[in-house]
């Protein structure tokens, strides 16, 4: 009986050592992604290609391969292949690491070919190239080696921008019909590198191309203008700091495209796109009828949705159709709607609200107050604005008063702004006759004064940034620079005009990085380029490296260098 035991014991021995080691074969012959252990974050590397890097005399070439170090996600090349100048193909893999482009256009005489796969192409484990990968190729005898780099900023994480380069041999291109002669895509932090370029004249875009078409849809794809255009040539065969900054570049008016009362004294006009804010003159309201006009008092944006304006009249008469007209109003990129008439019905009086203030500022008594304080003034109904200027004010302990204009950036909002910066370590006293501030309405504020002190703060929890601006373009030396913190992306600006060295007082402790544009139109907004008419983008630099700004200490030296 013992022998048995031992016998039948030997053989689910046997069974079993048999069922490990063929467990362990067919989980080594399984390709996939290996479990345990620390994750797998090496990028891709493309290991081998056919035609060999910058092979020349390559002719009748149907196949182009790629080799990779690792097995790949198939799905993840859509998309993401460029062939410059274009050439139709077709995509495949050929195995889980090498993957073929099968050419189905002739190649050209004596022409460079670059093929570009995009960052985006992954592994297994979702780690992508660390930049996108460019093989060349020449049908003639040699290849050629223009460079352009550059940067697209603003980009949000693992964003990639498609570069655009356009030969510019004459003046009939339109960039939303022509596909470009060279593409490229941006990869880690922005950074591209357009290569293999012949020479020539060559304007480049920055387009987010959702589609995929190789066109630059403006109209719902986020693009960036280039700041000049770059000539390529046996003596500069590279360029560098081709900086883009993409923007929503918009070429439709913007059309008024509904009214609606919210009662017989406030009208709401929704337009398809936010608009600059227009001037009262430039909307009129007319009973239909009698064509009687009745005033506009204040016009303001809609809290929640800035493509609504919000336009306060004089009281309509409750039921009755009115005419309202807006005329030449524009979007912030200069485009112009035709004048607009649409009618209404006046809805009934809303229930009536006091008039209140609801924020001033600086606080009662703030004893520590930033050296460009905000001395802010705010009401639940639109301001009257000239009551305001007249019985508003900001003076010394003295009774000095201190000089500066009143900004209003909406009906409801005031903000005061000294014509200098404020002294250091001293008193001012803010003074507010509410009995005298009026709404659009001639309704009074509350019965009483207010009267706020506050003190500047003494200086010493602030640093100083300083240092010289180098710019190619002497002609124009309006700059401006905003020293941005890292972490609450909190900016300290400081416009230099007429000069090339700047001086940024009152920066707190931190760590900054540092943007400048050359501000060429004087509207002291970055103004991002046009495609028609064709303008050029203004010149920004964004600074790469880190500022270290410490209390009572000047960070000097901190030069910045806008490109050529």
């Amino acid at each position: 009986m013992a022998g048995k035991n031992r016998h039948f014991f030997n053989i689910t021995f046997i069974i079993s050592i048999n069922v490990i080691i063929l467990f362990l074969f067919y989980s080594c012959a399984v390709k996939g992604m290996p479990s345990g252990g620390p994750p797998d974050k090496t990028p891709p590397t493309i290991i081998s290609t056919f035609p060999t890097p910058d092979s020349t005399g390559v002719k009748n070439l149907s196949v182009i391969r790629f080799e990779f170090s690792e097995s790949m996600n198939e799905g993840s090349i859509a998309n993401t292949i460029f062939i410059s100048p274009p050439l139709k193909f077709k995509a495949e893999w050929q195995s889980d690491d090498e993957l073929e482009i099968q050419l189905q256009d002739s190649l050209k005489a004596d022409q460079t070919y670059v093929i570009v796969l995009g960052a985006n192409i992954r592994d297994l484990r979702s780690n992508k190239l660390a930049e996108s990968y460019q093989l060349a190729f020449a049908t003639g005898d040699k290849i050629d080696h223009g460079k352009i780099y550059g940067t697209v900023y603003n980009l949000a994480r693992n964003q990639t921008y498609t570069l655009f380069a356009y030969k510019l041999t004459s003046d009939t291109i339109r960039f939303n019909k022509n596909t470009p002669d060279y593409v490229s895509q941006s990869g880690e932090n922005g950074n591209f590198v357009l290569n293999y370029l012949s020479n020539g004249l060559y304007r480049i875009f920055a387009v987010e191309d959702q589609n995929n078409n190789l066109m630059i849809d403006s109209d719902f794809e986020m693009i960036a203008i280039p700041h000049r255009d770059v000539r390529l040539d046996s003596i500069s065969k590279e360029f560098k700091g081709l900086n883009f900054q993409p923007t929503k570049i918009d070429t439709l008016p913007p059309k008024l495209t509904n009214i609606r009362s919210i009662s017989n004294k406030l009208t709401q006009l929704r337009l398809s796109e936010k608009i600059v804010l227009p001037q009262l003159s430039q909307i009129q309201i007319k009973d239909s009828l009698t064509l009687d006009t009745a005033k506009v008092l204040a016009v303001s944006r809609n809290i929640e949705a800035d493509n609504i304006l919000e336009v306060y009249t004089s009281i309509l008469d409750s039921g009755k159709v009115y005419l309202c007209s807006i005329k030449a109003f524009r979007d912030s990129t200069g485009n112009t709607a035709n004048d607009t008439i649409q009618s209404f019905t006046a809805s009934r009086p809303a229930k009536k609200d006091s008039f209140q203030v609801v924020t001033i500022l600086p606080a009662d008594s703030a004893w520590n107050v930033y050296p460009s304080p905000v001395i802010y003034f705010e009401t639940n109904q639109p301001l009257d604005k000239s009551s305001l200027g007249e019985n508003f004010s900001v003076s010394f302990k003295s009774g000095k008063a201190v000089k500066g204009k009143i900004e209003f950036p909406s009906a409801f909002e005031a903000y005061f702004k000294p014509e200098v910066l404020l002294p250091l370590d001293s008193v001012f006293v803010l003074k507010a006759d509410l009995s005298k501030i009026r709404n659009v309405w001639s309704d009074s504020l509350a019965d009483s004064v207010v009267i706020r002190y506050f003190k500047i703060s003494n200086g010493d929890d602030y640093g100083e940034i300083t240092g010289n601006i180098f710019s190619p373009d002497s002609s124009n030396l309006n700059f401006e620079i905003d020293a941005v913190k890292f972490g609450n992306k909190e900016k300290y600006h400081q416009q230099v005009k007429q000069k090339t060295d700047y001086k940024m007082i009152y920066i707190p402790d931190g760590q900054y990085k540092m943007h400048i544009f050359q501000d060429l139109d004087s509207n002291n907004v970055f103004s991002p380029g046009s495609l028609y008419p064709f303008n050029y983008s203004e010149p920004f630099t964004v600074g790469t490296d880190t500022i270290k700004v410490r209390k009572r200490w000047e960070t000097s030296g901190v030069n910045l260098y806008l490109p050529e």
